[in-house]
């Protein structure tokens, strides 16, 4: 049988796709079952086609992905979300970022959004990481090439200080930073505190509060 060559690498990148769909479920279930021997939670892990119209029940986001319509569904199921908390986890080659961010309709509440500040979306802090064409994640099937794109190490360093977040805040209930940038040709980490002003300072402006106008009374 033949077949056109473009046919024949699209079968070929759906089927590593379903393999590390898998792979991602697999692991998924393996962490959630120790979250919950660890710390005697109750959750459970299940596969399901994700946007943000379709599911935002969620007290967690975890997302590690590469497309900037992907993050943009996530932050809309956020949004819709009563309360919830988005963690955040992009790379490049060398270098990268882990941001945890609060939404949630409950900071529409007056009172409960005075008490203590929002910590701000990744899309917030970032807002290119939303906005503008996207960038070229065109898959290769070259071993050499991915590692250029993407080292080796970058996306579990990510997601261990993804970890390292969870398991402090899960176990104080308080935790005084909200992410980090790291890079590993330098070997360097810069934590994000949970502080209005470092948010101010790289560029972050929270929306103003509006107060509803009062109707006059007809004369």
């Amino acid at each position: 049988m033949t077949m056109l060559s473009r046919t024949a690498e699209n079968l070929f990148w759906m089927g590593r796709y379903t393999e590390r769909a898998e792979n991602s479920i697999r692991l998924a279930r393996i962490t959630i079952n120790r979250l919950n021997v660890i710390y005697g939670l109750n959750w459970e892990a299940r596969p399901v086609y994700f946007t943000g119209d379709s599911y935002h029940h969620g007290d967690f986001f975890i997302g590690c992905v590469d497309t900037k319509k992907s993050r943009a569904e996530i932050a809309k199921a956020a949004t819709k979300a009563h309360h919830c908390y988005w963690i955040d986890i992009g790379n490049r080659k060398a270098d990268g970022q882990m941001i945890v961010g609060e939404a949630g309709s409950v900071f529409r509440n007056k009172r409960r959004a005075d008490a203590q500040p929002r910590l701000p979306l990744v899309t917030e802090l970032l807002p290119e990481i939303v906005e503008g064409p996207e960038d070229d994640n065109t898959p290769s099937c070259s071993a050499a090439q991915s590692i250029l794109r993407q080292g080796v190490a970058t996306n579990l360093m990510g997601a261990t200080w993804a970890f390292a977040w969870l398991a402090e805040a899960l176990r104080y209930g308080k935790i005084g930073w909200h992410g980090v940038f790291f890079n590993l040709e330098s070997g360097r980490a810069n934590p994000i505190p949970v502080d209005p002003e470092r948010w101010t300072a790289m560029g972050y402006q929270p929306a103003k509060k509006t107060t509803p106008k009062r109707l006059k009374k007809a004369a």
